[in-house]
């Protein structure tokens, strides 16, 4: 069943891996083999005899071992290539990357570590029990089936995934308009100890742009930073861009956003938080006008929307008495001019009044 999905992930162009030398030393040379629909596994993975799989690819780059440790195997398009997968890429190796190809999505397996997602094309991703994992660039979107991409455990698991960067990724048209019952968001942060998403941006996120909650089934997200991201409106009758649930007895640590622009309001919810701080970002609700009802209290966001005092329209002055208060000539009624009557002066008494009243105040 596995071979039979890699032949068909293979069967999109050809590849270019470059993989190690069979010594595996740093300073060896770094061949190059290849992929292609038309290749056979039982040859060598060259130019003239390509591989038709990517297992088989890896293989002859890292002999002998999976998990080789050394310098990662890069599959590329080969040059004037262009890459395109209609089924899942799934990946159970480690200390590999991928670049610059069109996936309908791929699966990182439980125990993978340090792979590299670069300028890749995708649906969706999953990201289950594995470490140190980075996605650079590309884009994420364009499904309407209520899926959404996951970085999180696998099912039943306590392992979270850890060391996750994202890095310049756009999310963008993830919807629920083929199952309109489904409840989706462009990326749900499910286990996780150790996320970082800057300069990143989220557009057409029915529902949520982002959803953090282990949903009761693994560890509690831990130690996330969200920096220069860009959050569009929720589509589809969402009511929050970033939506950080925290359960009845869960303790969210290290939870940062910053320096972010949010073009609908976060939610935090109320709950035990550490060392984690909201500080630096743009939304509506360091905005003058807000809608209080949509953001609570809790430790990372410990203040009420600012009250916008309700400015009082000025007192019209009728013309005449504006004019009359001016010494100035105004019109009556019929059209006829009046010259303003002098104030007379006041009372001698009054004019004694004030004068005391005067020296008193001024008197050291």
């Amino acid at each position: 069943m596995k071979r039979a999905l890699l032949i068909a992930l293979a069967a999109a162009a050809i590849f270019a891996a470059q993989g190690l030398s069979d010594s595996g030393a740093s300073g060896a040379a770094r061949p190059t083999l290849y992929v292609s629909p038309t290749g056979s596994d039982g040859g060598g993975c060259t130019r003239a005899a390509p591989c038709r799989a990517f297992d088989a690819a890896f293989k002859v780059a890292t002999p002998g071992a999976r998990d080789h440790g050394g310098a990662p195997v890069v599959f590329a398009p080969a040059p004037g290539a262009k890459v395109v997968i209609a089924d899942e890429l799934n990946v159970f190796a480690s200390h590999a990357e991928f670049a610059d190809m069109t996936v309908s999505d791929w699966y990182v397996r439980a125990g993978a570590t340090d792979l590299t997602f670069r300028r890749m094309k995708v649906q969706l991703f999953f990201i289950r029990s594995a470490s140190r994992i980075r996605v650079l660039g590309g884009s994420v979107g364009g499904i309407d089936s209520a899926d959404a991409a996951t970085i999180g455990a696998t099912y039943q698991s306590t392992v979270p995934s850890r060391d996750i960067l994202l890095d310049g990724v756009s999310f963008h048209d993830i919807t629920r308009q083929a199952n309109p019952a489904g409840h989706v968001q462009c990326l749900f942060v499910q286990s996780v100890d150790g996320l970082v998403i800057r300069n990143s941006t989220f557009r057409h996120c029915d529902v949520f742009d982002v959803y953090v909650n282990n949903i009761g089934v693994g560890p509690v997200p831990q130690n996330m930073l969200f920096e220069n991201d860009l959050f569009d409106r929720a589509s589809d009758g969402g009511f929050y861009s970033l939506y950080v649930r925290n359960d009845p007895g869960d303790t969210i640590g290290g939870l940062v956003v910053r320096y972010s622009s949010f073009l609908q309001g976060p939610h935090f919810d109320s709950g035990a938080y550490t060392h984690s701080r909201v500080v630096g970002n743009v939304s509506p609700y360091t905005a003058a006008r807000v809608r209080p009802q949509r953001l609570r209290r809790s430790p990372l966001w410990p203040h009420r929307p600012p009250r916008v005092p309700r400015l009082r329209r000025p007192r019209r002055v009728p013309a005449r008495a504006e004019a009359r208060r001016r010494g100035d000539r105004c019109r009556g009624p019929a059209g006829l001019t009046a010259a303003r009557h002098p104030r007379p002066p006041p009372a001698a008494g009054q004019s004694a009044r004030r004068g005391r009243l005067r020296e008193r105040l001024t008197k050291p």
